[in-house]
């Protein structure tokens, strides 16, 4: 399965970099080679800091001035954050970019507030775009600023208790960092500190973005609870920009190449015929046109929203059958969306599932559908009992 990365101005470099790459803490190539960056940075970490790209920094890191929670802090911490890139348009700063901001400028007192929201003119892929991102600018060419720069970094990046990666990152739901010439992603946390180029070589600035929960300051070092990941709106088609999202959601959304073909739809943008047709009709919209346009999707998201299920405005078959437009699997059921446990369990390991959730998401539905459909079932992602009993969970 491709791996997503940030894309545009945030766009991944290759392992093989050039040897013009400038290491993160020093090297050839910097300006603060190990021997000068040593000396200008004796109080803070001693000759500890020569190591090209080691961190943490040291023992004395612990004497260092770090963020505090103004909650008790659960012994566990976030799950790694996935990257979700941008998929709709609202400028607007998330509640929880902007008390990061206020917690690393009032704990540091260094640098300054480089913005956190963008305009959706401007070409490329950003979380700017919909504020959950943040510049911190300070400069890797200044000894001072270099120093924070490290100083933060390294608090944020440490591991928690029994060796986990990223501890306060992923309490504060930090998706990526860029900053002076390289790349540290949760979703690429096993390897560290990667090259990066992209339109700016960030050395003037340190860029966060966040994952949804994190934006909507939802997550263990706002709450003191410990937040499940939030995948945050989903596009309605290719090339269609999700609305401007202020819920939660669960479930991870298709990719919007994948929309029109996963057996898991009904219905869905740019289609016509009859299912758009009766679509319409059951949402009484006016004109009933039979194409699956912008307002056909806007009324299947409302309507998604008002009754608990995945506002995606893809009317797939979940939504389909809770607008009785199709009937649902004749009961008994083995295990459906939303379920959890040992079933959602056995079924996931039958079909391979991964990550083992025991929830039954829409990983878990789109995996029950193509199952059903190369076994000529009817297509359903539900797991009812004449599948279960196809796949030997039952007798």
């Amino acid at each position: 399965m491709a791996r997503h990365t940030p894309r545009g101005r945030h766009a991944r470099r290759s392992h093989h970099a050039g040897p013009t790459v400038r290491p993160l803490f020093g090297g050839r190539g910097s300006r603060y080679s190990p021997g000068r960056l040593a000396r200008a940075l004796a109080l803070l970490a001693g000759a500890g800091l020569a190591a090209a790209t080691a961190m943490p920094l040291g023992a004395q890191a612990a004497a260092w001035p770090v963020p505090a929670a103004h909650v008790r802090l659960p012994a566990a911490a976030e799950d790694l954050q996935p990257y979700l890139a941008q998929d709709s348009c609202d400028p607007t700063a998330k509640p929880g970019v902007t008390a990061f901001r206020s917690l690393m400028l009032a704990t540091y007192r260094r640098g300054r507030d480089g913005g956190i929201v963008q305009s959706c003119s401007v070409p490329g892929v950003s979380e700017h775009k919909e504020g959950r991102a943040w510049d911190w600018m300070l400069s890797s060419r200044q000894s001072g600023d270099w120093a924070v720069a490290v100083r933060a970094l390294d608090w944020l990046l440490r591991p928690g208790p029994h060796g986990e990666p990223a501890w306060n990152a992923r309490r504060l739901g930090i998706m990526y960092i860029i900053w002076n010439h390289h790349i540290w992603g949760s979703y690429y946390a096993d390897e560290g500190w990667r090259p990066y180029v992209g339109v700016s070589p960030h050395t003037d600035h340190i860029h966060f973005s966040f994952g949804w929960a994190g934006a909507w300051k939802r997550t263990s070092w706002w709450t003191g609870r410990v937040a499940p990941i939030d995948y945050g709106p989903c596009q309605l088609g290719p090339g269609m920009a999700a609305a401007p999202y202020h819920g939660v959601n669960r479930v991870p959304c298709l990719p919007g190449d994948q929309i029109r073909s996963s057996p898991l739809v009904y219905a869905g943008p740019w289609q016509t015929g009859a299912r758009v047709l009766a679509i319409q009709r059951a949402l009484r919209m006016r004109p009933v046109t039979g194409v699956y346009g912008p307002s056909t999707a806007h009324a299947v998201a409302m309507w998604q929203l008002h009754h608990h299920l995945a506002h995606s405005g893809v009317t797939d078959w979940a939504t389909a059958m809770a607008m009785t437009l199709v009937p649902r699997p004749a009961p008994p059921v083995y295990a459906g969306p939303g379920w959890r446990g040992p079933r959602v369990l056995a079924l996931q390991r039958a079909l391979n599932v991964r990550p083992l959730t025991g929830y039954y998401g829409a990983a878990t539905a789109h995996a029950v559908a193509m199952w059903q459909l190369h076994h000529h079932l009817p297509t359903t992602g539900v797991e009812d009992m004449a599948t279960a009993r196809a796949m030997r969970l039952v007798r």
